[in-house]
């Protein structure tokens, strides 16, 4: 029966040995200064460099030349999984979780924008999209009675994530008439991932160095995808105070991947004298079309008054996905609300709130199913300095702060030393995710 378990056992863990894969949501960073500041609530009035992201027909509201540089200084994550191992022995249960925080400091978006005419601008940015670097482990002891003798389990499970996306391309923006806007940005990007997940399993006499029996399955994935993906938007300002905007942001389309897994087991059995290990390799490289991310359709209204104050309500919709490299999604949609606060005829504050849903559509070991809820907060100065030549050059700064909690489940996993068959299979955990970032924004304007 102790063979048979462990022939049962084997391939349960291969099978739950999966690449860690993160969630479906799509918004790691605010790509833009004043988004920084309003929870992304910008789809109708952004202008200059943030424009490329976030709405391209606003890159034409930037008049004469701009540098913009938006950084994550400094941002801490912390992550909770509860029931990330679950065991099960002599009819006796252990649920352990698993903890890790996370600190990470990053550029995010380097643009550039000029205007070439009455009518037109171009601008060119190079952005750090999304960068992760997650581990989560744990493990648990359990002693109990199997067939009539006491016996120690040990079991340990970990799992480990980096992930980066890069963009950088071209954007254009053609002002159809005062009031009507029009933009386009084709955009590279790089996507690169690493996931691990190790199972290690132990049956012993209590207190015995040797172990009666030791199984351990391993995974380590990588991939790496290059593609395109082009932005669409349109800007309206019918009045003085009121604008509309809409953005159709393209899927996500790896044109060519590098797929690599690396699955590997080994176990002993000293009743037997008698153990195994082995290696599965699996490789794939080339030109072939899938789909990372999900198409958006971004849509905002935002109405000004008072020299100045305003209010801009976002909403976008992502829609379904099925992806060879990334995670299969579901259709979802989010909300933002934001405001801007004149203090003085230099400085601005700017508040927002915002929802980062999760459109995971299948729970395998390592997803991450987490709907986000935020707040931000944000304050933006303007100095002006006049040169010989009569000309102006601005120097516009931005501090904005970020929080959110993550609501959801995590994927652990359930063993069962007492020779149940089901042993490894996926249990559902809950999952809390922390979050704050401290964001810092440069502009020169001349």
């Amino acid at each position: 029966m102790r063979n048979q378990f462990w022939i049962v056992l084997i391939p349960m863990m291969f099978a739950a040995s999966s690449a860690w894969a993160a969630g479906g949501n799509q918004d790691a960073y605010f790509m833009d200064d004043v988004a920084s500041m309003t929870g992304g609530s910008v789809i109708a009035t952004v202008g200059g460099g943030g424009a490329i992201w976030y709405n391209p027909a606003g890159i034409i509201k930037q008049r004469g030349h701009a540098v913009n540089l938006t950084a994550t200084v400094y941002s801490i994550k912390s992550y909770r999984i509860d029931n990330f191992l679950v065991t099960e022995f002599d009819n006796q249960d252990s649920q352990e979780a698993a903890e890790f925080t996370e600190y990470l400091s990053a550029p995010t978006v380097l643009t550039y924008v000029r205007d070439l005419g009455r009518d037109t601008s171009f601008g060119f940015t190079v952005t750090v999209q999304r960068f992760s670097d997650l581990e989560l482990r744990t493990s648990a002891s359990q002693r109990g009675e199997l067939e009539g003798v006491e016996k120690e389990a040990e079991i340990s499970i970990a799992a480990t994530d980096i992930t980066a996306v890069y963009y950088a391309g071209p954007a254009i923006s053609w002002a159809v008439t005062d009031e009507f806007r029009l933009g386009f940005s084709l955009l590279g990007f790089y996507r690169g991932s690493r996931g691990t997940t190790q199972q290690q399993i132990a049956l012993r006499d209590p207190g015995a160095e040797s172990d009666d029996f030791f199984v351990s399955a391993s995974t380590i994935g990588s991939t790496k995808s290059l593609g395109l993906r082009p932005i669409v938007g349109a800007q309206w300002n019918p009045t003085r105070n009121w604008d509309f905007g809409v953005t159709y942001r393209a899927p996500m389309m790896a044109i060519w991947q590098s797929i690599d897994n690396d699955e590997s087991v080994a176990y002993f059995v000293q009743e037997a004298n008698q153990g195994q290990a082995s290696t599965e390799p699996s490789v794939t490289r080339g030109f072939e079309f899938d789909t990372l991310e999900p198409s958006r359709w971004l849509l905002g209204v935002a109405y000004t008054w008072n020299s100045g104050h305003r209010i801009e309500i976002g909403a976008d919709a992502s829609l379904p996905i099925e992806s060879l490299a990334a995670q299969d999604l579901e259709f979802i949609a989010n909300y933002r609300i934001g405001s801007i606060i004149p203090l003085s005829d230099s400085m601005r504050l700017g508040t927002g709130l915002f929802t980062d849903l999760s459109g995971v559509a299948d729970n395998e070991f390592g997803t991450i199913d987490v709907d986000y809820y935020g707040f931000t907060v944000g304050l933006e100065m303007t100095t002006d300095y006049e040169l010989a030549d009569g000309d102006t050059i601005s120097f516009i700064s931005t501090f904005g702060g970020m929080g959110q909690v993550g609501i959801g489940d995590g994927e652990g996993i359930l063993f069962d030393p007492e020779f149940d068959p089901t042993s490894g299979r996926v249990v559902t955990a809950r999952a809390l995710f922390l979050e704050g970032a401290l964001n810092l924004g440069l502009k020169t304007r001349f």
